[in-house]
């Protein structure tokens, strides 16, 4: 029975991706990105409760979120797909371009 949350952040902005869940004793929690495993560090903040704060959500965030929560008694996933909007970028424009008015 996975159950499966979409998430949205904007670029830049941190994103918060919760594992709730139960257990006795408590859970121990792992996340992965993409199969792989997320440690923490200064862009991944990783809480007992189950948590991950992504700090500054970039682009090549967006993808597939697994939490892992852990005892003796055994271990249930979750999955999350996290978007991540970027705003528009307008690119630089050709300077100095003629137009003749009439001519193909």
């Amino acid at each position: 029975r996975p159950v499966v949350r979409f998430p949205v952040t904007n670029v830049g902005q941190p994103a918060f991706l919760s594992c709730p869940s139960s257990g006795e004793p408590p859970p121990m929690f792992e996340w992965a990105f993409e199969g792989s495993p997320i440690v923490a560090s200064s862009r991944y903040r990783l809480f007992r409760n189950g948590t991950l704060v992504i700090v500054k959500a970039h682009n090549n965030d967006t993808g597939n979120y697994t939490c892992r929560a852990i005892n003796r008694a055994g271990s249930d996933s979750s999955y999350v797909f996290l978007h991540v909007r970027v705003p528009p970028d307008i690119v630089d424009f050709v300077e100095n371009v003629t137009v003749e008015i009439g001519r193909a």
